[in-house]
């Protein structure tokens, strides 16, 4: 039987503690990031702007109930900024409107057509009657990343 002294079984010990914390703990650390998404297009002050994004395209875009996670903030000079933070890397598609009532939806008149400025990631063409596509407005988050969203009114 093989002895080891007292030290080396500690460091051995540290070693596999160490190493376990390594695939418990640092790789999830590693695999979130932030997304800024930098709003512009934004015809008033009035309200918010409110952030959303989806993991698939169940539900996209307008599934209120599918939504992966949604952020809100104030409108500054023309242009807002929204933080996702703490994002688990993947891909996502998303987007931005502007609550100009601040009732927490995006408004519609009586076909569905957006009262309210709206925005898609990767800004695919849309319009009054075809809905932006999850497969053009995808991006792939491995990382801190920023990007433009310009509204859209109707």
């Amino acid at each position: 039987m093989l002895h080891f002294p007292i030290p080396v079984l500690s460091l051995f010990k540290g070693l596999l503690i160490l190493l376990a914390l390594t695939f418990t703990g640092s790789f999830k650390n590693q695999s979130l990031g932030t997304l800024t998404l930098i709003v512009n297009g934004i015809h008033s002050e009035d309200g918010e702007i409110e952030g959303f994004l989806f993991q698939s395209e169940d539900g996209f875009p307008d599934n209120n109930d599918k939504v992966f996670r949604k952020v809100r903030a104030k409108i500054i000079k023309g242009q807002c900024i929204l933080r996702f933070e703490d994002l688990p890397y993947g891909d996502y598609a998303g987007g931005a409107f502007h609550d100009e009532n601040s009732n927490g939806e995006l408004d519609e008149n009586f076909i569905g057509i957006p009262k309210e400025g709206i925005g898609i990631s990767n800004m695919p063409r849309f319009g009054l009657f075809n809905q932006p596509k999850y497969k053009k407005a995808r991006f792939e988050f491995i990382g801190d990343k920023e990007i433009q969203v310009t509204l859209k009114y109707f």
